[in-house]
C-alpha cells in the first residue's frame, strides 16, 4: 500500500512537469509569433502611389498601414489577412519566406566553414583565400583566388565569369550595380526604391541597396550544390526574370508584380510566381518548371579533387541516366563573339537554369564544359557564339572520342550561318531566352557532315582548327574577312554590335573595290576528286557545305531560282556562267550529302552582288576531295574557313570528308 501511495506523487509530478514545458513551449511560441507579427501603425500622410504588399492593389490615396520594423505597407482592410498570412523580416533577421513563416535556410555544415572564413567586401563581392601569385621573379604580390584565377584573361566578361564560379559551392551573392536606366526595383531589406544606389544578384535576382548587403536575410540558394525540392521564394522584382517566364500567379493565373513597391514572390528554380494573398495554396515542392529535364541535379554536383585546388567541380553518374535526346543542357558561352552578348547570355542562363551549367569558354575552353559531365554520357550541349565558336566546341568533342552529344547553337555571332541552315535564327536579340530552351528541350536531331583540312609545306600562320563544316574559302572575300579580322584585334571594343560588324564589312569590301586583284590561275590550283578546275576569270573559290555563306547567302543556288537571278547572273558575268552549269548537272546543296560545292566568284562586284540576293555564284564542280595548291613557293593567298580568316603561304591544303 505504502509503494502505490508513493507512485501516485510521482506519476503526478511528472504530469505537472510536462505540463510547465507544454506551457513553456506555447509562451515561446507566442513570443516568436509576436516577434514575426508587423507592428502595423497608421501611415501619416493621405497620399500614397505605393502598392499594398498583400493583395498587390495599388493604395489610391487613402489610408494605409506601415510596419514600424520592416517598412511593410498594407491596405488598412489588409490588415487582419496580411497579420495572419505574413510575417516580419526586420533588416538583420533570418527569415528566408516571410509570406509563409519560414525559418531561412541555413547553410550546410559541410560549407559552414568556408562561409565564415570567405567574408562579404563591403561592395558586396565575396573575398575567397588568399594566395600568392609570382609575377615577377624578385617581387612577390598577395591577391584573392578570384585574381589569381583571372591573370591570364583580360577581358571584363571573362572576368565577371569567373567571379560567379569563384562563389559556386558557398552560398554567397554575387552583386553587380543596377542600370542607371533600369525599371525601378525595390531593396529586399528595407524595401525602398533601389534606384541609383541598387546592387543585384547575378544568379538569384536578389536586390538590396549598397549598405544594405551585409543585412541580407538570406543564401543564394542556386550557388549551393543541394536542392531539397522545396521553392526558393524570393520577394518581389518580377520584373527582372519578365523576359524570360510570364508573370502571371501560378495559384490564380492573373499577372503578378508592381513597379510601385515590393509584392508577390517567384521560385529561383522553376521561376513561378505567386501572388502574397495565393501563398497559401501554392504547391510547396518545387519540380523545376518546364526544363526540369534540363538541369543537372544538385545532389549529384561535388567538388573535382583531380582538379588544381578543387576549385571545378564534377557531376557524379546518375543512378537512373537519362537518354540522349532528354539529358542536362551544357552551356558554353563566348564571350567574344560578334556582338559581345557573351556577359547577357551567361548572365540569363545562370538565372534560368543554373551556374554550375554555364562555362565560359575563356575559362578552360570547351574541355571545362565537358569535364563536369565527364560521368554522364548522355547530355546535351548549347554553344552560345559564332560559326567559330561551333567548330571549337566540336573539334573538342571529336578529339575526346566522345559518342554525341547534341549540340544546339545560340548564334550571337555575326554571320551564324550554321544557325540559319539548323533553324536557330540569323541572330539572338536579347529575346525570350526561356522560350528559345524550350525549343531546345523539343528538338530533333540532324546529321551533318564535317570536313578535316590537311596542310602539307607552306606556313598556314593562325590556321588552328583542322576541320570545318560550313564554308571554305581563298581568295578575294578572304581578304576582306581578314582586313576586318585586323581591325578586330585591334580594337574588340567596338565590335559590339551586329550591324556594326556588317558596316565594317562593307567598309573593307568598299576598300578592295578599288584594289586590283589577278585571277586565281596564275598563283593557285584547285583539284576536285583529281580533276583540275578552270579558274579563267575567278577571283575566288568557295567550297560550301552548308547552303548558306557570307551571312545568309545561298551562293549555289537551287533548281528553283527565279527566271530574274538567272537574267541577271547571265547579264552580267557573260556566257561563262552559262557554259559551266549546262555543262554537268548538279544537285542542290545540303549539308548531309558527303559533297563539297565548289563555287567561284568573278571579283568584288560578283560578291556584292551576290551578297544582295542578286545572282548566283558561278558552279564549278561537286566533290567529296579538294586540293588547293599555291604554285610558287613565295606566293601568298588568303583563306578563310568558317568565318576564321588566315594567310597561306606557299604550300597545298588538302580537304577530305572526316565524319557524319
Amino acid at each position: 500500500g505504502h509503494e502505490q501511495e508513493s507512485a501516485v506523487p510521482s506519476e503526478a509530478a511528472t504530469a505537472t512537469a510536462e505540463g510547465e514545458r507544454f506551457q513553456g513551449r506555447e509562451q515561446e511560441q507566442e513570443q516568436q509569433q509576436q516577434q514575426q507579427q508587423h507592428q502595423l501603425v497608421a501611415h501619416a500622410s493621405r497620399v500614397s502611389l505605393f502598392a499594398c504588399q498583400y493583395c498587390s492593389n495599388l493604395i489610391w490615396g487613402g489610408g494605409h498601414l506601415v510596419c514600424t520594423a520592416c517598412n511593410f505597407r498594407c491596405h488598412t482592410k489588409c490588415r487582419d489577412d496580411a497579420l495572419q498570412h505574413t510575417t516580419c523580416c526586420p533588416p538583420g533577421c533570418s527569415v528566408a519566406a516571410v509570406a509563409i513563416g519560414k525559418a531561412a535556410s541555413e547553410p550546410p555544415p559541410e560549407i559552414a566553414e568556408e562561409l565564415a572564413a570567405a567574408p562579404v567586401a563591403a561592395s558586396g563581392t565575396p573575398l575567397v583565400t588568399e594566395v600568392t601569385v609570382v609575377e615577377d621573379s624578385n617581387v612577390e604580390t598577395t591577391t584573392t583566388g578570384a585574381e589569381a584565377a583571372l591573370a591570364a584573361h583580360i577581358t571584363p566578361s571573362t572576368k565577371f565569369s569567373c567571379e560567379i564560379k569563384a562563389v559556386l559551392g558557398t552560398g554567397q551573392h554575387h552583386f553587380s550595380p543596377l542600370p542607371l536606366n533600369a525599371v525601378p526595383s525595390f531593396c529586399v531589406v528595407c524595401r525602398e526604391s533601389a534606384a541609383w544606389t541598387g546592387v543585384c544578384c547575378d544568379v538569384c535576382c536578389c536586390v538590396v541597396h549598397d549598405k544594405c548587403v551585409p543585412l541580407v536575410p538570406f543564401l543564394c540558394h542556386k550557388t549551393l550544390p543541394r536542392h531539397d525540392g522545396e521553392h526558393c521564394w524570393m520577394e518581389g522584382n518580377l520584373h527582372l526574370l519578365a523576359k524570360y517566364q510570364e508573370s502571371r500567379c501560378t495559384v490564380c493565373q492573373q499577372w503578378c508584380g508592381s513597379l510601385t513597391a515590393l509584392v508577390d514572390f517567384r521560385c529561383a528554380w522553376c521561376l513561378r510566381v505567386v501572388h502574397t494573398s495565393c501563398m497559401q495554396r501554392a504547391p510547396s515542392n518545387c519540380d523545376r518548371g518546364l526544363l526540369r529535364s534540363m538541369y543537372v541535379d544538385p545532389g549529384l554536383i561535388e567538388r573535382d579533387e583531380s582538379s588544381e585546388g578543387g576549385t571545378r567541380w564534377v557531376a557524379r553518374a546518375a543512378p537512373n541516366p537519362p537518354s540522349a535526346a532528354d539529358g542536362p543542357l551544357i552551356a558554353i558561352v563566348n564571350n567574344r563573339s560578334g556582338c559581345l552578348q557573351g556577359r547577357e547570355v551567361f548572365t540569363a542562363l545562370c538565372r534560368i537554369l543554373s551556374p554550375f551549367q554555364v562555362f565560359d569558354i575563356d575559362d578552360g575552353g570547351p574541355d571545362a564544359a565537358l569535364d563536369f559531365m565527364r560521368n554522364n554520357p548522355n547530355f546535351r550541349l548549347l554553344v552560345c557564339g559564332g560559326d567559330g565558336t561551333y567548330g571549337w566546341v566540336m573539334d573538342t568533342v571529336s578529339r575526346r572520342a566522345m559518342k554525341g552529344p547534341c549540340m544546339a547553337t545560340l548564334p550571337i555571332g555575326t554571320g551564324n550561318d550554321l544557325s540559319r541552315v539548323l533553324g536557330w535564327g540569323a541572330g539572338y536579340r536579347g529575346g525570350n531566352l526561356y522560350k528559345f530552351l524550350r525549343h531546345v528541350n523539343y528538338a530533333s536531331p540532324a546529321p551533318l557532315d564535317r570536313w578535316s583540312m590537311t596542310s602539307e609545306g607552306g606556313d598556314t600562320g593562325a590556321l588552328r582548327c583542322g576541320t570545318f563544316q560550313n564554308y571554305f574559302s581563298v581568295g578575294v572575300d578572304a581578304a576582306i574577312a581578314l582586313a576586318v579580322h585586323n581591325k578586330r584585334q585591334q580594337n574588340p571594343e567596338a565590335f559590339d554590335s551586329r550591324i556594326g560588324n556588317m558596316f565594317t564589312y562593307f567598309l573593307c569590301g568598299a576598300g578592295a573595290f578599288f584594289t586590283r586583284y589577278d585571277d586565281l590561275s596564275g598563283c593557285v590550283s584547285v583539284t576536285v576528286d583529281g580533276t583540275p578546275l578552270d579558274l579563267s576569270h575567278v577571283q575566288c573559290v568557295v567550297l560550301m557545305n552548308l547552303p548558306s555563306y557570307g551571312a545568309g547567302t545561298n551562293a549555289w543556288g537551287t533548281a528553283h531560282d527565279s527566271h530574274a537571278r538567272k537574267h541577271h547572273s547571265r547579264k552580267l558575268f557573260g556566257l561563262l556562267h552559262l557554259r559551266r552549269r549546262r555543262a554537268q548537272k548538279f544537285t542542290d546543296a545540303s549539308s548531309s550529302d558527303g559533297a563539297l560545292e565548289v563555287v567561284g566568284l568573278n571579283g568584288v562586284t560578283h560578291l556584292a552582288a551576290l551578297q544582295c540576293h542578286v545572282v548566283n555564284g558561278m558552279r564549278l564542280a561537286q566533290g567529296r576531295s579538294v586540293r588547293i595548291t599555291l604554285i610558287s613557293p613565295a606566293a601568298c593567298a588568303a583563306c578563310q574557313y568558317d568565318g576564321e580568316p588566315f594567310l597561306q603561304r606557299g604550300g597545298a591544303i588538302t580537304i577530305d570528308w572526316k565524319e557524319k
